[in-house]
């Protein structure tokens, strides 16, 4: 399969998700197709439909799950995420991804935050979850094929295929992905049941020219939007097969799934791709036709490097979780070094100043985006809404400029740290552990590249006068973020600075871009 007319497709008002990109295959003939690839496991469209089927009859028996009571997901990347996401979406619920390795008060803060009555965990993390301050229902989850849990257990008993959908209300949700933002709490971005597919027409068909042929793996988790929709909702829409692990991604992983999976996709990023050169694993990406980098602009030296060892497309862009997906691309046969390339079919943007006037060319100023698959709100949390979202339009907090009629990606508004697998940190909630040390007064953090390119945290820190400094105050600054985040690395200081005193403007401000420019525009995935 790799024609789609999406035309007819988005002007219907009946697409179900979990029907459209599961059971349609089943109806089409193509049930034997592989849609998931999971360590030694090849799992085809009906087996995943089957296991979607008893586990949605379960869900639905508990009278639970509903259109306006969403359900947490905080699963690792195996074929339970899978089943469970669509199982709720089948049953007429809205899913709402959490990391699994966020804290157990991160979990409890998003599930109150969207009024959540169910929260479905990997049973890996049930000692963690067990100090949860959560009074609803909990169901743990083994992977459906190695370990299981009482979600598998207890849906075994339900064998029907399942095929009545609640009717749909008008743009109703099926799941949300969630952002952080300057306050550093998360806010939940819902996604309409056809979002991903205006995305599919304008990157994964115009772009990618993607088919049911294709074999797609990804740097980031299901958790993060480049992943979730590049990886697996792209695949199930062409009847494609998608590659998921939950191990950390590396570029040793990923030359092991080129080497035994042979993918023809790579969702990339510019560090695991410099990794992949570096250490000459240039004989795994023989299967690949087409190749994309996201989380950071992509350098000239690094797609120099890829062209020396690959004819494969390497296509830099730039997406949101607002928007759903990649909306802004280089084309395959027109490739500009380090721009996001152009506005994808379906979108519009514009870059304005702090005025909210259109900027010239060449000027910076933030990017807005409309488009059929911008989101309209925030979950619960109308101040952001009203500050992001307008007519149509998502002002976001990036910075860019336009020349040629490229997009150039010039850095982030606030004051976010993009660091991890994606994860944005509050430099506030790492400065208030780091103040809790005796002898330090003044703390700022911020992101600074290392000697590997990846963004580590750093404290500046200012101390009391007077204070016994030890000269192993960087050991303890770090050993106060490693035991108050233990499960969270990104969280942790890596270096400190100790400085007279802080930068600041004349309302007390702290200048952090005086402090390092990092902080704003450089950013490499470390998952």
């Amino acid at each position: 399969m790799s024609n789609i007319n999406f035309d007819d497709i988005l002007n219907s008002n009946k697409i179900h998700l979990t029907d459209y990109l599961i059971y349609r295959h089943i109806r089409e003939n193509n049930g034997d197709k592989i849609a998931l690839i999971y360590r030694d496991k090849n799992i085809s469209y009906h087996e995943l439909a089957e296991n979607i089927s008893s586990v949605s009859f379960y869900l639905k028996n508990l009278n639970i799950i509903n259109s306006t009571s969403p359900v947490i997901i905080a699963l690792s990347d195996t074929p339970a995420f899978v089943i469970t996401l669509f199982s709720i979406i089948a049953c007429g619920g809205t899913a709402v991804l959490v990391n699994p390795l966020s804290s157990s008060d991160e979990i409890s803060y998003m599930a109150r935050k969207v009024e959540a009555n169910m929260i479905v965990a990997d049973i890996g993390i049930k000692e963690k979850l067990s100090t949860l301050d959560w009074s609803e229902n909990i169901l743990f989850s083994g992977d459906f094929y190695t370990y299981s849990g009482e979600l598998e257990e207890k849906s075994k008993e339900y064998k029907v295929v399942f095929n009545t959908y609640p009717s749909l209300i008008f743009n109703q949700y099926a799941y949300v992905l969630c952002s952080s933002g300057t306050t550093g709490k998360p806010k939940a971005i819902p996604r309409r049941h056809k979002d991903i597919l205006y995305c599919a027409r304008a990157f994964a068909n115009d772009i990618l020219k993607m088919s049911s042929k294709d074999i797609v793996v990804a740097v980031p988790k299901l958790t993060f939007g480049y992943a979730l929709g590049g990886s697996l909702l792209f695949s199930l829409i062409y009847g494609a097969t998608c590659i998921i692990f939950p191990e950390r991604t590396t570029h040793i992983k990923i030359a092991e799934i080129m080497k035994t999976n042979k993918p023809t996709m790579f969702l990339g990023t510019p560090r695991l791709i410099s990794d992949i050169l570096k250490n000459k694993e240039n004989k795994e990406l023989e299967s690949l036709r087409i190749v994309t980098s996201a989380g950071e602009v992509l350098s000239k030296t690094i797609l120099n490097k890829w062209s020396e060892v690959t004819e494969t497309p390497l296509l830099d862009g730039f997406g949101s979780t607002e928007v759903g997906h990649i909306f802004l691309s280089n084309k395959p046969q027109d490739i500009q070094p380090e721009t996001a390339g152009i506005t994808l079919n379906g979108f519009e943007t514009k870059i304005i100043n702090d005025d909210g006037e259109i900027s010239n060319d060449g000027v910076i100023g933030k990017l807005c985006i409309k488009g059929p698959s911008v989101a309209n709100e925030y979950l619960n949390d109308a101040q952001n809404t009203k500050l992001s979202f307008s007519n149509g339009w998502h002002i976001s907090n990036d910075l860019f400029k336009k020349e040629n009629g490229r997009l150039i990606y010039i850095g982030r508004s606030d004051d976010m740290i993009k660091k991890g697998c994606g994860e944005w940190i509050s430099p506030y909630e790492i400065e208030s552990e780091v103040l809790k040390h005796d002898a330090i007064i003044e703390c700022a953090v911020i992101g600074e590249k290392n000697s590997e390119n990846v963004i580590i945290l750093k404290a500046c820190i200012v101390c009391k006068e007077h204070a016994e400094i030890s000269i192993n105050i960087e050991e303890e600054v770090c050993k106060i973020t490693q035991e108050k985040w233990p499960d969270l690395p990104y969280k942790h200081i890596s270096e400190i600075e100790i400085l007279d005193c802080l930068p600041r403007n004349n309302s007390g401000k702290i200048l952090r871009h005086k402090l390092s420019s990092k902080t704003l525009n450089e950013y490499s995935y470390n998952c």
